[in-house]
């Protein structure tokens, strides 16, 4: 029943309860989410009875979550929307908890296993319903461009088919991480067909950069390069390629037939970083800024999002920058930075597929992340799978002791306890 909770849970995270009790209309048109907005409470509810149940969770695990999820919510004391702080950093506050009970009860790697069968299984059931033209899981495009075989375009069982892609890669790269034989081939094919019916250019994107990841990985460790090392290449190769790409973004948007603007996110993202410029230390509160009358002005100045209610800033950063101040973006890149080279490390030394999964999923998150706002998200998959492997790395390297029966009955998987990598 536990693990029946927590993969209805991760659907939730996912958005499928939005897509079933919230109704299918265009952008821009009125919708009733009453169902959706008591599905939530009903889960959140529940969690709180799992999470009171629940024989794997330590005090010092709680009080982890209570310090991180609870920082999202003390903004609420100098947020420009304080109710809208409260009550959206209560919410990633019950996420931070249940992302923390569910890997300490299954562990980390039958937690990114089953999060990557549910999506796959996801993504299956709306190309089913796809193919039988279920109105719900087609993505109704305000621009109507089809899909790569001249089709509408498939949402599934996702609230955007941008999203759906997302989770489609991240679902693919644990499974060419961490699944081997016949199961690796049939989930990554519905994944992969899944996306290509989504229509999505950036899903296509973020499927290399799950096998990019996996390949730098494995090649990185073959090398014999530690987490200093790769890092300190990464850090290079990203000084040297991002100006260069900024440099030609306009030349090839032009060739591709793209907007250059990359659909407005360019001013988006400059309005961001003045936000945040003046608010620099604390923001302006989390999830507060487009909760206020300073988010509403934006539809009004920006030209490509005219008759449009900007959402969020369209980048992860930016928008934390803006919602926390430095302090909340200096907390998002610490733990991106400590999963992804934490699932490096384990890999590393151990050659556990489960730290590759974690290394090349956490690059897929942070090239989305670029032009998606999924972190620090309350109810978000991407935020939810982020904090995931975060406790999940903790505990198995024993930074983050669990109850002794439970912690003598999974070994950890600590930094000098494996056989060192052959160069």
């Amino acid at each position: 029943m536990r693990i029946a909770f927590f993969c209805v849970y991760v659907a939730f995270t996912l958005g499928a309860n939005a897509v079933l009790l919230i109704p299918n209309v265009p952008a821009g048109v009125g919708r009733d989410n009453t169902l959706f907005v008591l599905s939530w409470i009903a889960m959140h509810g529940l969690s709180g009875l799992v999470v009171l149940t629940s024989k794997s969770v330590s005090k010092e695990g709680i009080l982890r979550c209570l310090i991180l999820g609870g920082a999202f919510t003390i903004s609420s004391l100098w947020s420009v929307a304080p109710e809208a702080s409260l009550q959206y950093g209560m919410m990633l506050l019950g996420n931070t908890v249940v992302a923390y009970v569910m890997v300490a009860e299954l562990g980390t790697a039958r937690t990114l296993s089953l999060v990557a069968r549910l999506v796959t299984f996801l993504c299956g059931v709306g190309i089913v319903l796809y193919c039988f033209r279920f109105e719900p899981v087609m993505y109704l495009d305000n621009h109507e461009r089809p899909n790569i075989f001249g089709m509408q375009p498939l949402r599934g069982l996702y609230p955007h088919k941008i999203m759906a892609s997302l989770y489609a890669a991240v679902a693919f790269a644990i499974s060419i991480s961490m699944v081997k034989g016949s199961s690796r081939f049939f989930q990554c094919l519905i994944l992969v067909t899944f996306v290509l019916l989504t229509g999505s250019s950036t899903g296509l994107i973020l499927l290399g950069v799950a096998m990019v990841g996996v390949a730098i990985g494995k090649v990185s460790r073959r090398l014999g390069l530690g987490v200093h090392q790769l890092g300190t290449l990464i850090v290079v190769g990203l000084a040297l390629l991002v100006p260069l790409a900024v440099s030609m973004l306009a030349a090839v948007a032009t060739a591709l037939d793209r907007d250059p603007t990359l659909t407005g996110r360019l001013p988006l993202w400059e309005w961001g970083f003045r936000a945040w410029l003046e608010r620099p230390v604390l923001g302006w509160g989390f999830n507060a800024y487009f909760n206020s009358e300073y988010g509403e002005i934006i539809s009004g100045q920006i030209d490509r999002f005219q008759n449009y209610a900007v959402p969020h800033f369209h980048n992860s950063l930016i928008q934390t920058s803006v919602d926390l101040g430095i302090w909340g973006a200096a907390v998002l890149v610490f733990v991106v930075v400590s999963v992804q080279f934490g699932g490096y490390m384990r890999f590393y030394n151990s050659e556990d597929p489960v730290g590759l999964a974690v290394f090349s999923l956490t690059t897929v998150l942070i090239a989305a992340s670029t032009s998606m706002f999924i972190f620090f998200n309350y109810n978000h998959f991407g935020t939810f799978v982020l904090l995931l492997t975060y406790f999940g790395l903790l505990i198995d390297r024993g930074k983050l002791e669990l109850p002794r029966a439970r912690s003598r009955a999974r070994p950890r998987v600590g930094d000098t306890e494996q056989p060192e990598a052959k160069a």
